[in-house]
Protein backbone atom coordinates (compact mmCIF):
# COMPACT_ATOMS: atom_id res chain seq x y z
CA UNK A 1 0.00 0.00 0.00
CA UNK A 2 2.54 2.30 1.02
CA UNK A 3 4.50 1.72 -2.25
CA UNK A 4 1.29 2.19 -4.21
CA UNK A 5 0.82 5.79 -2.91
CA UNK A 6 4.81 6.71 -3.51
CA UNK A 7 5.62 5.26 -7.11
CA UNK A 8 6.37 2.26 -6.08
CA UNK A 9 9.18 3.50 -3.96
CA UNK A 10 9.52 1.02 -0.56
CA UNK A 11 9.47 2.90 2.77
CA UNK A 12 12.47 4.00 4.22
CA UNK A 13 14.26 1.65 6.30
CA UNK A 14 16.49 4.36 8.46
CA UNK A 15 18.44 2.86 10.92
CA UNK A 16 18.04 6.54 12.34
CA UNK A 17 14.71 6.52 14.09
CA UNK A 18 15.62 9.23 16.53
CA UNK A 19 13.55 12.36 16.72
CA UNK A 20 12.56 14.01 13.87
CA UNK A 21 13.84 10.83 11.77
CA UNK A 22 11.89 9.70 8.67
CA UNK A 23 11.47 6.03 8.73
CA UNK A 24 8.72 3.53 9.08
CA UNK A 25 9.11 3.09 12.90
CA UNK A 26 11.13 5.75 15.47
CA UNK A 27 12.17 4.61 18.65
CA UNK A 28 14.89 2.60 19.60
CA UNK A 29 14.14 -0.47 21.69
CA UNK A 30 17.58 -1.68 23.32
CA UNK A 31 19.43 -0.57 26.61
CA UNK A 32 16.66 0.48 28.30
CA UNK A 33 15.71 3.38 26.26
CA UNK A 34 12.53 5.29 27.04
CA UNK A 35 11.46 4.90 23.59
CA UNK A 36 10.93 1.35 24.07
CA UNK A 37 7.56 1.41 25.90
CA UNK A 38 6.83 4.72 23.81
CA UNK A 39 3.30 3.36 21.71
CA UNK A 40 3.31 7.42 20.14
CA UNK A 41 6.81 6.86 19.03
CA UNK A 42 5.10 3.60 16.70
CA UNK A 43 2.56 6.23 15.10
CA UNK A 44 5.11 8.81 14.02
CA UNK A 45 6.19 6.08 11.90
CA UNK A 46 5.85 6.13 8.02
CA UNK A 47 3.65 3.38 7.95
CA UNK A 48 1.41 4.14 10.61
CA UNK A 49 -1.51 5.05 8.54
CA UNK A 50 -1.79 2.06 7.12
CA UNK A 51 -2.93 0.49 10.21
CA UNK A 52 -3.33 2.65 12.96
CA UNK A 53 -2.91 0.06 15.27
CA UNK A 54 0.08 -0.32 17.74
CA UNK A 55 -0.18 -3.93 19.26
CA UNK A 56 0.11 -5.20 16.01
CA UNK A 57 3.95 -3.81 16.24
CA UNK A 58 4.87 -6.22 19.06
CA UNK A 59 4.37 -9.98 19.53
CA UNK A 60 2.79 -11.61 22.18
CA UNK A 61 5.56 -13.97 22.55
CA UNK A 62 8.30 -11.69 22.67
CA UNK A 63 10.55 -11.87 25.40
CA UNK A 64 12.27 -8.25 25.53
CA UNK A 65 11.82 -6.08 28.19
CA UNK A 66 13.03 -2.72 29.08
CA UNK A 67 13.56 -1.75 32.92
CA UNK A 68 12.87 1.62 35.04
CA UNK A 69 12.91 2.05 38.47
CA UNK A 70 13.57 -2.07 38.69
CA UNK A 71 10.29 -2.28 36.87
CA UNK A 72 10.14 -3.97 34.04
CA UNK A 73 8.06 -3.11 31.08
CA UNK A 74 6.95 -4.85 27.88
CA UNK A 75 8.69 -3.14 24.78
CA UNK A 76 6.00 -1.51 22.11
CA UNK A 77 8.14 -3.28 19.03
CA UNK A 78 9.25 -6.87 18.10
CA UNK A 79 9.64 -6.42 14.63
CA UNK A 80 12.31 -5.77 12.07
CA UNK A 81 12.75 -4.69 8.30
CA UNK A 82 15.43 -6.33 6.42
CA UNK A 83 18.22 -3.64 5.52
CA UNK A 84 18.32 -4.44 1.78
CA UNK A 85 14.90 -3.21 1.51
CA UNK A 86 15.16 1.03 1.56
CA UNK A 87 17.96 0.69 3.90
CA UNK A 88 21.79 0.56 3.98
CA UNK A 89 24.07 -1.93 2.26
CA UNK A 90 25.78 -3.34 4.83
CA UNK A 91 27.55 -5.72 3.41
CA UNK A 92 29.47 -3.38 1.69
CA UNK A 93 29.88 -0.89 4.64
CA UNK A 94 30.79 -3.58 7.36
CA UNK A 95 32.04 -6.36 5.37
CA UNK A 96 33.20 -4.85 2.03
CA UNK A 97 30.95 -7.34 -0.07
CA UNK A 98 30.76 -5.95 -3.22
CA UNK A 99 27.84 -6.81 -6.07
CA UNK A 100 24.98 -6.42 -3.82
CA UNK A 101 22.36 -4.08 -3.91
CA UNK A 102 19.71 -2.07 -1.65
CA UNK A 103 16.28 -1.98 -3.20
CA UNK A 104 14.47 1.55 -3.33
CA UNK A 105 11.51 0.35 -5.42
CA UNK A 106 9.21 -2.69 -6.14
CA UNK A 107 11.14 -3.53 -9.38
CA UNK A 108 14.54 -3.79 -7.52
CA UNK A 109 13.29 -6.71 -6.02
CA UNK A 110 14.83 -9.18 -8.37
CA UNK A 111 18.19 -10.44 -6.41
CA UNK A 112 15.88 -12.78 -4.96
CA UNK A 113 12.68 -12.00 -6.34
CA UNK A 114 9.75 -10.50 -4.25
CA UNK A 115 8.57 -14.45 -3.29
CA UNK A 116 12.31 -15.34 -2.08
CA UNK A 117 13.28 -11.56 -0.46
CA UNK A 118 12.28 -11.27 3.35
CA UNK A 119 10.98 -7.94 4.55
CA UNK A 120 9.39 -8.30 8.25
CA UNK A 121 10.85 -10.88 10.75
CA UNK A 122 10.90 -10.99 14.91
CA UNK A 123 14.20 -9.81 16.24
CA UNK A 124 15.89 -11.22 18.73
CA UNK A 125 14.87 -9.94 21.73
CA UNK A 126 18.75 -9.04 22.24
CA UNK A 127 19.25 -7.47 19.50
CA UNK A 128 16.70 -5.34 18.30
CA UNK A 129 17.43 -1.91 18.45
CA UNK A 130 17.05 0.58 15.71
CA UNK A 131 14.07 -0.71 13.01
CA UNK A 132 16.54 -2.17 10.21
CA UNK A 133 17.87 -5.96 10.51
CA UNK A 134 21.53 -6.16 9.06
CA UNK A 135 23.01 -9.16 8.07
CA UNK A 136 25.57 -9.06 5.45
CA UNK A 137 24.94 -11.22 2.39
CA UNK A 138 28.09 -13.42 2.88
CA UNK A 139 30.03 -14.69 5.31
CA UNK A 140 29.54 -16.57 8.27
CA UNK A 141 29.17 -13.59 11.14
CA UNK A 142 25.86 -12.74 12.03
CA UNK A 143 25.24 -8.92 13.21
CA UNK A 144 21.23 -8.65 14.23
CA UNK A 145 19.84 -11.87 15.72
CA UNK A 146 16.83 -13.33 14.25
CA UNK A 147 14.05 -14.75 17.37
CA UNK A 148 13.99 -18.29 18.96
CA UNK A 149 10.95 -17.82 20.28
CA UNK A 150 8.54 -18.86 18.12
CA UNK A 151 9.58 -23.16 19.20
CA UNK A 152 13.05 -22.36 18.20
CA UNK A 153 12.24 -20.37 15.18
CA UNK A 154 11.42 -17.28 13.50
CA UNK A 155 8.48 -15.96 11.77
CA UNK A 156 8.77 -13.67 8.21
CA UNK A 157 7.40 -11.83 5.75
CA UNK A 158 8.02 -11.65 2.16
CA UNK A 159 7.28 -9.11 -0.52
CA UNK A 160 5.27 -10.45 -2.03
CA UNK A 161 2.99 -10.47 0.67
CA UNK A 162 3.41 -13.88 2.13
CA UNK A 163 4.49 -15.33 5.42
CA UNK A 164 6.63 -18.18 6.49
CA UNK A 165 7.88 -19.72 9.90
CA UNK A 166 11.37 -20.87 9.83
CA UNK A 167 12.08 -23.26 12.74
CA UNK A 168 16.14 -23.21 13.22
CA UNK A 169 18.30 -26.10 12.32
CA UNK A 170 21.31 -25.49 14.09
CA UNK A 171 21.66 -25.70 18.21
CA UNK A 172 24.28 -22.17 17.26
CA UNK A 173 21.69 -20.24 16.48
CA UNK A 174 19.45 -20.83 19.27
CA UNK A 175 22.40 -20.20 21.34
CA UNK A 176 22.59 -16.61 19.85
CA UNK A 177 23.33 -13.66 22.89
CA UNK A 178 24.58 -11.23 21.59
CA UNK A 179 25.02 -8.13 18.27
CA UNK A 180 27.84 -8.23 16.24
CA UNK A 181 30.47 -10.67 18.29
CA UNK A 182 33.62 -12.25 17.20
CA UNK A 183 32.19 -15.26 18.69
CA UNK A 184 29.13 -15.63 16.71
CA UNK A 185 31.34 -16.63 13.76
CA UNK A 186 29.05 -20.03 12.74
CA UNK A 187 31.31 -21.11 9.87
CA UNK A 188 28.44 -23.48 7.41
CA UNK A 189 25.78 -22.67 9.75
CA UNK A 190 22.75 -23.73 7.17
CA UNK A 191 20.34 -21.18 9.47
CA UNK A 192 22.44 -17.99 8.59
CA UNK A 193 23.09 -19.13 4.74
CA UNK A 194 19.49 -19.78 4.57
CA UNK A 195 18.85 -16.27 5.79
CA UNK A 196 21.48 -14.39 3.47
CA UNK A 197 19.65 -15.96 0.65
CA UNK A 198 16.97 -14.16 1.44
CA UNK A 199 18.42 -11.11 2.50
CA UNK A 200 20.13 -9.92 -0.96
CA UNK A 201 21.98 -11.79 -4.00
CA UNK A 202 24.91 -10.29 -6.27
CA UNK A 203 22.91 -8.44 -8.94
CA UNK A 204 26.35 -6.73 -9.94
CA UNK A 205 28.58 -8.65 -12.30
CA UNK A 206 32.13 -7.74 -10.97
CA UNK A 207 35.20 -7.91 -13.46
Amino acid sequence: MYADDHESTLVINDPNVGPNSQSWIRGYMNDNNPGSTNRQLIAEGLLFPYNESTEIYRCPSDRGRSEFGNVRHLRVRSYSINTYMHGWDVGAMFAGQKGYAVNIKTGDITHPGASQAHVFLDEHELSIDDGTFGVAPEGDKWFNLPATWHGDGCNFSFADGHAEHWNWSDARTIALDRINSITHRNPSNPDLKRLQVATATKRVLLP
